[in-house]
Parts: C-alpha cells; sequence; structure tokens
C-alpha cells in the first residue's frame, strides 16, 4: 500500500506477522513512516500552490479567489521555509489582497515580504525584493501618496542594481521621477 504516494508498511503486514515480531516500536516507526509520508506530502503541496500563483501572478491572471490556500502556505513557509521561500509566499498572498482591491492588506504583507528576506545571503532574491518594492509603489501611486511612493521606487532602483537589471534600474529611475 502506498501512502501520499510512497510504499510503506501497511496494517495487514502488520497484523499478519507472527506473534512477537511486531512490538510497540514497529507500530510507532509505522506512525512515523505515515507522518513522513503526509509531510513530504504538504511540502510538495505547498511547493506546487506557490508555483501556480506565481504562474498566475506573471500572466496577469487574478489572485483574489486563490488568498485562503496562499495563506495556509505561508503559514507553511513561515515554520518550514528558506527567508526566500517566507518572502515569497507573503508577497503572493500580498498580490492575492492586490486583486481583491485590499491596498492596506497587501502592503502589509509586501512589508512582511520584505522583512523575511535575508538580504545578505549569497542567494538572496533581489529580484523578488525589486518586485515587491514595485508592488507596493503602485498601490501607494493609486492612493496619491507619492510621499510613500518615492523610496518604494528608490528601494527598487538599489534591488534591481544588486540584481544586475540595468533595464529595470532605469525604468525605477523614470517611475520615481514621474511620480
Amino acid at each position: 500500500m502506498a501512502v501520499c504516494g510512497r510504499p510503506s508498511l501497511t496494517a495487514s503486514t502488520m497484523w499478519n506477522a507472527p506473534r512477537g515480531h511486531i512490538g510497540l516500536c514497529s507500530v510507532s516507526l509505522f506512525l512515523l513512516l505515515l507522518l513522513a509520508a503526509c509531510t513530504g506530502g504538504e511540502k510538495m503541496r505547498m511547493e506546487l500552490v506557490l508555483a501556480e500563483a506565481d504562474s498566475m501572478n506573471r500572466g496577469y491572471i487574478s489572485l483574489a479567489s486563490s488568498d485562503s490556500i496562499l495563506t495556509e502556505a505561508t503559514h507553511y513557509y513561515d515554520r518550514h521555509g528558506t527567508p526566500n521561500q517566507r518572502a515569497r509566499a507573503h508577497y503572493l498572498l500580498g498580490c492575492a489582497y492586490r486583486d481583491k482591491g485590499e491596498a492596506p492588506q497587501a502592503l502589509e504583507c509586501y512589508q512582511q515580504a520584505i522583512d523575511c528576506a535575508d538580504t545578505t545571503a549569497a542567494d538572496c532574491n533581489f529580484r523578488l525584493l525589486m518586485s515587491i518594492n514595485g508592488q507596493m509603489a503602485e498601490l501607494f501611486h493609486a492612493q496619491n501618496l507619492p510621499t510613500d511612493e518615492l523610496p518604494c521606487w528608490k528601494r527598487y532602483c538599489i534591488n534591481a542594481d544588486k540584481a544586475r537589471d540595468t533595464l529595470e534600474y532605469i525604468r525605477g529611475l523614470e517611475l520615481s521621477i514621474l511620480s
């Protein structure tokens, strides 16, 4: 029998074994294997949730109906994820709130995403930080808050520079001048 797509011990294997060969330790092992198999399934499910949300966001498809599953994924990555994964989960949850028209919640998620990022790490995703700051600047622009918008465009440029993306750096400078 397979549990969560993985072969494991079955109840019939345990109960049909000769008396004395399957004890409490084996039952505990069976439960641990079951838990590990399902936990691995949860990890895969959360990776798929973020991949699908990321794909929808890049395709300009609304994430408005995805906020509950993205909240679940965000909680999962807050417990089990790397700084980049946590930042990405919070960013995508912010995008869901943005698509629902809930700017305050979106801004809160974007700020949490920035707080999750480890900018001292060699694998820091500066492109993601650039996108987060760009989304924040767009929301502030839509609310006619140029004093909040301008620092976001400046951080957008800083992250574009760290991501070695000259075109986005120039775009950020242009947008900061126009704001």
